[in-house]
C-alpha cells in the first residue's frame, strides 16, 4: 500500500476518534487506539501483512465499542473493513482447486521453484499417507522465519476458546480450525472461514454463496461450522497426522501436487520444503511468487514441538472411558491335584458248593498314583505301559 492511500485512511481514523471523544467525554477511546494506528502503519511499511491485519482488527473493535457507547457511526469502520479485505487477499493463497477453476496447462518451472520438495502426484490418501508423515518429521523452519512462525502459532492458541466452541459442534479439533483460520482469514474473526470473504455477505470467492442458510451478517462461528460441513470435515473421527495434512491440502486444492509434483506452500511455506511458486489468485499460478504466509503444517509443527498439541488420537465428542491395559503376569504352575481316593475292591460273590471252584481271574495292576512331593518316583511300581515295553 502506498503512503498516499494510507495517509487518507489515517486522517479518516483520526477524525472519527476525535468525534467519538467529543460525544463520549471520559469514556472515549484511550490513547492506545492512536498507538495501534501507528503500529498498523509501521507493520504495513515493513511488509508484515499478517501483523497489520491483526492490528487493524483490534482498531475496528475499539472503534465499534466506542461508537456503541456514544451512538455515533464512524465511517472509517467501512474503510478499515475494505483495507483488511485487500490485505487478506494479497496475503492468502489463491485456491488450487483446479478441478473447479479449470486450468489446463502447468506453466514452466523456474529455477527457484525447482527447489521445492518433490512429491507423489497421486491424491489418494493410501498412496501419500507415509509421505506426509516423513515430510512433517523432516520439516525444518527457515531460521529467518522462526519469530513469524511462532507469532502465527500463538494466534491459534489465543483463539482457542472460539475454536473449541466450534469443535463442540463439529468434532473438528480446535487447532485444525485455527490452522485454516490463519490460512484463509489471517486470524480475522470478521471473515468467512471458507475463503476470507467478509461476514457481511455470503462468500463470493470459491466456494461462492456460502452459507446457504441464514442471512448476513454472519457470525464467525456460523460461518466456520458451515465451512467445515461443506468440506466434509465435520463429524470425522480420524485426526491422525497424515489425515490432518491430507485434509489441509484438500482445503486449498491439489493443484501443486497434481500439476507440478511439488510440495504445497499452503502446508510447507517457511520450511525447507518450499522456496517459491504459488497460486496468487484462484487458479492463477505464479512460479516466481514467494509466499508471505506461514504454511499450515509449519504452524502445526511448532505447536507439536512445544507440546501444545498432541496428534495421533481422534478427538472424541464426549469423554470416553479409557480401557485398562492388560499387564501379562508370570506364568504360574498349576496347583497339584490330590490323588483320587482308592476304591475298595469288589467283594466276590459266593459260588454254589457243587463242583470245584473255578480259578480266580488275574487282578490287573493298580493305576499309577500321583507322586507326592519329595517322594522318589523310582520306588513306585511300573505302570501297565512300562511293564509291557520292558
Amino acid at each position: 500500500m502506498d503512503q498516499q492511500a494510507w495517509s487518507g485512511i489515517y486522517t479518516e481514523l483520526e477524525n472519527d476518534v476525535e468525534a467519538l471523544t467529543r460525544r463520549s467525554g471520559p469514556q472515549a477511546p484511550n490513547i492506545e487506539i492512536y498507538r495501534q494506528i501507528d503500529r498498523a502503519r509501521f507493520a504495513l511499511d515493513k511488509g508484515e501483512l499478517a501483523r497489520a491485519i491483526a492490528i487493524i482488527e483490534d482498531i475496528r473493535r475499539r472503534l465499534a465499542a466506542a461508537a456503541t457507547r456514544s451512538g455515533g457511526t464512524p465511517t472509517s469502520l467501512d474503510t478499515l473493513d475494505a483495507l483488511e479485505e485487500h490485505l487478506i487477499g494479497e496475503l492468502r493463497f489463491g485456491s488450487a482447486r483446479l478441478e473447479i477453476v479449470g486450468e489446463d496447462e502447468a506453466p514452466a518451472e523456474t529455477r527457484a521453484a525447482s527447489q521445492n520438495t518433490k512429491v507423489n502426484r497421486s491424491t489418494a490418501f493410501e498412496d501419500i499417507a507415509d509421505e506426509y508423515v516423513a515430510m512433517f518429521e523432516s520439516a525444518k523452519i527457515r531460521p529467518e522465519k522462526l519469530s513469524e512462525v511462532r507469532w502465527n502459532a500463538n494466534k491459534i492458541v489465543a483463539g482457542r476458546e472460539v475454536y473449541e466452541k466450534i469443535e463442540a459442534k463439529t468434532n473438528v479439533p480446535w487447532y485444525f480450525t485455527g490452522l485454516i483460520h490463519g490460512m484463509e482469514c489471517s486470524f480475522s474473526f470478521s471473515r468467512h472461514l471458507h475463503n476470507g470473504d467478509s461476514l457481511k455477505a455470503r462468500t463470493w470467492q470459491v466456494p461462492a454463496g456460502r452459507p446457504k442458510e441464514g442471512n448476513p451478517p454472519f457470525t464467525f462461528e456460523e460461518s466456520a461450522c458451515d465451512a467445515l460441513a461443506y468440506d466434509k470435515l465435520a463429524g470425522q473421527s480420524d485426526w491422525s497426522l497424515a489425515r490432518m495434512l491430507h485434509r489441509l491440502e484438500i482445503y486449498n486444492g491439489f493443484g501443486y501436487r497434481r500439476k507440478f509434483g511439488t510440495a504445497s506452500p499452503y502446508l510447507w511455506s517457511y520450511s525447507n520444503h518450499f522456496t517459491s511458486g504459488k497460486y496468487v489468485k484462484d487458479g492463477v499460478y505464479d512460479p516466481n511468487a514467494v509466499s508471505k504466509q506461514c504454511g499450515a503444517a509449519v504452524m502445526l509443527k511448532d505447536l507439536v514441538e512445544r507440546g501444545i498439541v498432541i496428534i495421533g488420537v481422534a478427538t472424541p465428542t464426549a469423554p470416553q472411558p479409557m480401557p485398562q491395559p492388560v499387564v501379562p503376569g508370570p506364568q504360574l504352575e498349576p496347583a497339584p491335584q490330590p490323588a483320587p481316593a482308592a476304591q475298595p475292591e469288589p467283594t466276590p460273590t459266593p459260588q454254589p458248593a457243587a463242583g470245584p471252584a473255578p480259578a480266580p481271574e488275574p487282578t490287573p495292576p493298580a493305576a499309577p498314583q500321583a507322586t507326592a512331593a519329595g517322594e522318589d518316583p523310582s520306588s513306585k511300581p511300573p505302570s501297565l505301559n512300562e511293564s509291557q515295553t520292558s
